[in-house]
Formats: C-alpha cells, sequence, structure tokens
C-alpha cells in the first residue's frame, strides 16, 4: 500500500467512523443497542450485525469504526452498523492486521406453518397399532396419536419408532443439546442445565402466556424426551440428558451467529454463557431455518461438533423451496430432515433437493403444549427432532457404533414416498431398519462378552446388575449376554479364551467361566491378548460340552472405558 493510499483510506475509515457512530445511536441518542430489540426488529431498522473474528491477541475493532458491540467471545465479536455503511465497514475491518474474517450475519427463525388440526378419523389413529401389542409399546395415554412411533403398516409416513423403542436398551445415557427457543417447565419433562443467549432477561425458559408465548422449543423436545412409560402424557424416545440452549426471543427470531455459538456450546467449548457442558453433546437438534446459503462462521461450528461426536440434525424450513438456500439445512456435516403426511407424501410446505438426508412425519405432529398439555403441530421443524431421537435411540441401545458408521446406514434404512413431485432425501427414515441394519453390521444378535461400564444404565434399565455397584467396583467387571443364541435345554454357557490368531477350537482353548442364566457377570478376567468363545456344556466346569468348535464372541465393547483405567 502507498503512502498516498494509506492517507485516502485513513480518511475514508474516519468518515465512516463518523457516520457509523452517528448511525449506532439510540432512539433516545444514547450510544449502543437496545437489549430488548430482537433480531427480526434489527433488520427492520436497517441494522446488519458483522461476524468478525480475530487472531489472538489482536483486540476488539469495534472502537476502530464507531460501532456496537453486541456479543463477544473468544477470538469472535459481532458488531452492529447500519445496512448502508455494511459493505464498506467490511472492507474497512479487512484491511486491519489480524483480522481473519468478517462476515454478515442472517436472522434465524422457526419456520411457518405450526399449528394444525387433528387428524380425521379414517385409519388406527386412536388405540393400539395393528402390528404390535399393548405390552410392547409405551404405557404413555397419547402415545395413541403419535403417529411416528407407528409401522408403515398403519400409516406410509411412519417411521415404527415402537418395534425399535421395544428392542432397545439405555446402555448408554446420551446428553442432548436443543437449540431454539420457547422452553418451558412441563409435569411430562426433565431438562438438565442450558444457557440462553437472547439478551432479554427472561433467561432460558422464556415461555409466559401473557408476554412470551411462543412454545415452540419445548414442543420440539418433547418428541425427543418426554418421560416415557410412566403412564401420564406423551411418550419421548430417549432417556437423555436434554440441554436447551436458547437463541430465539418471544417473537422467534434470533441471530445466525447466536446458533453458530450454541453449537460450540454444544460441542463443549466455552462460549461466554456462563457454563459450559462437562462432555459434548451427542445430539444437536436444530429447528430453525435462516434464508442463507451456510455461513462460513456457522459451517466452522457445525464441523467443531461432528469433530467433538455429535450428530447434527437440522429441519429442512417450510418455504416449498429449495434448501441449498436455507442454513443451517444446506451446511456439511448435518442431516437435514423434509416434512412427509401420514399417508407418506411430501408436505405442501416442506423444503426439497439435495441437502435433504432423509425425511420423517411433519404434518399432524403429536407435542406437548402450554399449561402442562399437549397440541397437534405441522412442519419440519418437528420431523427433525423426530430423527433426532430415532438416531438417539440406536446410539444409546448399541454405544461402540461410529457416528459416521450410522450416518452411512440411513439411506439404507428408509421406506419410500407415496409420492413427491421434488427431491426429499433417500426416504422416509425408519427406526426399525435402522436398528437391523446396524444389528447386522456389527453383529449384535450374536453372543458377546463387555465391559460392564458399557451397558450400566440410570436407573431402571434392562441391566440389573448394576443398579446397586459402585463405579470402582464396576470397573472390574464384565458381562456375558447370549442375545440370540438363547437356548432351552442349555445345561451352562461356557465362555472360553484361546490367544489371538489360534482356532476357536476347545484344543487351544482355557476355560474362563460358566453360567446358568444367558447372562452372567465375570469378575476381572484377562483379556489382553485373546479371542473368546462360547460352547453349552453340562457342568461348571466347561466339560462334556457339545462341539469342540466355539462360538465366536463379539467383543467390540470389551475394553474398559478410560476413567477405569
Amino acid at each position: 500500500m502507498t503512502f498516498r493510499t494509506g492517507l485516502l483510506l485513513l480518511g475514508f475509515l474516519a468518515s465512516i467512523t463518523t457516520s457509523v457512530s452517528a448511525s449506532a445511536q439510540t432512539p433516545d441518542g444514547n450510544e449502543g443497542s437496545q437489549n430488548d430489540i430482537t433480531a427480526a426488529e434489527s433488520q427492520a431498522r436497517g441494522v446488519v450485525s458483522l461476524v468478525v473474528r480475530r487472531e489472538p491477541g489482536v483486540g476488539s475493532v469495534a472502537d476502530r469504526v464507531g460501532a456496537v458491540i453486541t456479543a463477544t467471545w473468544q477470538n469472535t465479536e459481532v458488531i452492529e452498523v447500519p445496512a448502508s455503511q455494511a459493505e464498506a465497514v467490511e472492507a474497512l475491518l479487512q484491511l486491519i492486521p489480524g483480522i481473519e474474517s468478517v462476515e454478515r450475519d442472517a436472522v434465524v427463525s422457526t419456520p411457518d406453518p405450526e399449528a394444525a388440526e387433528a387428524p380425521d378419523s379414517s385409519g388406527p389413529v386412536t388405540g393400539q397399532s395393528s402390528t404390535t401389542s399393548a405390552s410392547t409399546g409405551p404405557n404413555d395415554p397419547r402415545t395413541r396419536d403419535q403417529l411416528w412411533w407407528r409401522s408403515v403398516t398403519d400409516y406410509a409416513g411412519a417411521s415404527s419408532v415402537e418395534t425399535a423403542w421395544a428392542r432397545a436398551e439405555t446402555n448408554e445415557r446420551l446428553r442432548v443439546v436443543v437449540i431454539d427457543g420457547g422452553f418451558a417447565n412441563h409435569e411430562d419433562f426433565s431438562w438438565r442445565n442450558g444457557i440462553s443467549l437472547v439478551d432479554d432477561g427472561r433467561g432460558v425458559f422464556s415461555y409466559d402466556a401473557d408476554s412470551c408465548d411462543t412454545y415452540h422449543g419445548q414442543s420440539v423436545a418433547s418428541i425427543i424426551g418426554a418421560r416415557t412409560d410412566n403412564g401420564t402424557g406423551m411418550a419421548g424416545m430417549l432417556e437423555a440428558d436434554i440441554h436447551p440452549a436458547r437463541v430465539l426471543a418471544c417473537d422467534s427470531s434470533g441471530h445466525l451467529y447466536n446458533v453458530a455459538r450454541a453449537i460450540r456450546w454444544a460441542a463443549g467449548e466455552d462460549v461466554g454463557a456462563g457454563r459450559t457442558l462437562p462432555e459434548p453433546a451427542d445430539i444437536v437438534n436444530l429447528s430453525l431455518s435462516a434464508e442463507t446459503t451456510c455461513t462460513s462462521n456457522l459451517q466452522a461450528a457445525i464441523d467443531t461438533a461432528n469433530q467433538a461426536g455429535a450428530l447434527v440434525v437440522a429441519s429442512a424450513g417450510n418455504s416449498r423451496s429449495d434448501a441449498s438456500g436455507y442454513a443451517p439445512a444446506s451446511c456439511r456435516g448435518v442431516v437435514t430432515v423434509g416434512a412427509v403426511t401420514r399417508d407418506g407424501d411430501q408436505t405442501s410446505f416442506s423444503n426439497y433437493g439435495s441437502a435433504l438426508t432423509v425425511s420423517a412425519l411433519g404434518q399432524q405432529v403429536r407435542v406437548q403444549g402450554p399449561e402442562d398439555g399437549h397440541r397437534w403441530m405441522s412442519g419440519t421443524s418437528f420431523s427433525a427432532p423426530i430423527v433426532s431421537g430415532i438416531l438417539g435411540l440406536i446410539a444409546q441401545d448399541i454405544p461402540e457404533l461410529e457416528r459416521d458408521t450410522l450416518l452411512d446406514l440411513l439411506s439404507d434404512a428408509v421406506t419410500p414416498l407415496t409420492s413427491s413431485s421434488n427431491p426429499m432425501g433417500a426416504g422416509i427414515l425408519n427406526a426399525a431398519r435402522l436398528q437391523e441394519e446396524v444389528v447386522g453390521l456389527l453383529g449384535r444378535d450374536e453372543p458377546s462378552l463387555h465391559h460392564a461400564m458399557s451397558v450400566r444404565t440410570d436407573g431402571d434399565g434392562d441391566s440389573p446388575f448394576w443398579s446397586h455397584v459402585d463405579e470402582k467396583r464396576l470397573c472390574s467387571l464384565y458381562e456375558f449376554d447370549a442375545n440370540e443364541r438363547a437356548e432351552t435345554g442349555v445345561d451352562y454357557y461356557s465362555i472360553f479364551r484361546v490367544p489371538q490368531g489360534e482356532a476357536l477350537t476347545m484344543d487351544n482353548a482355557e476355560h474362563v467361566q460358566s453360567g446358568e442364566s444367558v447372562r452372567f457377570v465375570l469378575s476381572n478376567p484377562e483379556t489382553a491378548g485373546y479371542e473368546f468363545g462360547l460352547q453349552f456344556c453340562s457342568n461348571e466346569n466347561g466339560e462334556n460340552c457339545r462341539s469342540s468348535e466355539l462360538i465366536p464372541l463379539q467383543t467390540a465393547r470389551l475394553q474398559a472405558p478410560a476413567r477405569c483405567r
């Protein structure tokens, strides 16, 4: 840069700074932003937010252009400038040494439509599903209205959740972050600690019937984690720790930069919100949309969450448009979900296109409503948590399953749409089919030997050994499970081990332990350098067995977790 050019830029910067400073005045003439002005209101006032990322050690840039700071965390700050000056300020900021990026923000909101009429009486809307018995499903009375739980033989737009739920176990308690607005306390729901990135003084649980009546986030979260099998209300799919991250104001609008910030929080980062998650989330649900392509700030946050192991699920949007023009639907590393009717047709409002991964029910979805009630809703906002819940149901049942492996199986675990004039992803996600795909891949129907910490549940789960065992003792225990190889007329299930690389035969085997039950506990067996097999024997010493060939045991979860080592 020449000396003359530098002087001209300095002069231009000074003039712009004066203009921005004047325009940043609030209506009463005071400097700064008004905390109660929402993202939508700021946009209507002709104000633009710029997201500025700085190199470490570089100070704030707001004073250099006379702008108002609305948020700051790590090496990022957000400034407000008049829309008429935004392009010039962007150009000037990019000339400042140590500025990594400058990006315009977008307004995000919950996509319409929302409220829906109750389904008509055609088909088995009430009562038990035609394909399951009353003993297999949860006893929550509103489950009869949760059509996505039903079989595709009942409704082409259903996801067979009930079948998968009946087979699954809570082998690992997941962490789920719901990024939204309109959270509330409901008698049939338990929240864990959350954050609010909306600076209106209402905190995380913003619902108020008189002054802040949006209930969107609560309705979304209820699909994933309403209390289940407690004889009241509706049924969620997961027994999980569900954390709310409020990014939407009472008018259901918010800043896209706060969505990115909340995703980073879900990944375990400190974003200046007052608290951090002790461990990254397993699932992040985004039932919101901005009419913009994926911003670099948002994509970087999603990449961070993916790297931390999170499954990020987003609604496609409700504009009957190509989802590639909407975020977070168009971002990489996102499971983007479209909406179908109970008959399996594309809904009249769902976005579509190559950005979609799968679809799920999005019309006449039964969810929690205000005042501890329930309501019918429509929108891709409610399709996304159905997919989040299904993914979580599989992940908590089979915790050794890798994130990328689960995602790779989605396209083979769908049923086709009945009709659609646009691409709607691979099809309608089916929980039972996904469960079968995973079990087939990992051999979970075969007998297994695994570390006890990999199957410990948080209460009355299907692993009764562990509810009373302290963690120190638990670290020395292993569990055998016959799974689908459980047989009648067996005296003892006998576990043997052979050195790695040797044939799984009795000639090479050393007896480890036997048990009369299809599941039993082993205390601190030596596992390093061995492969394990099963035989059916007539006594507890592993003698008089049916065959000299051993049945291989699945040992994917054999290694003790890090906190035991």
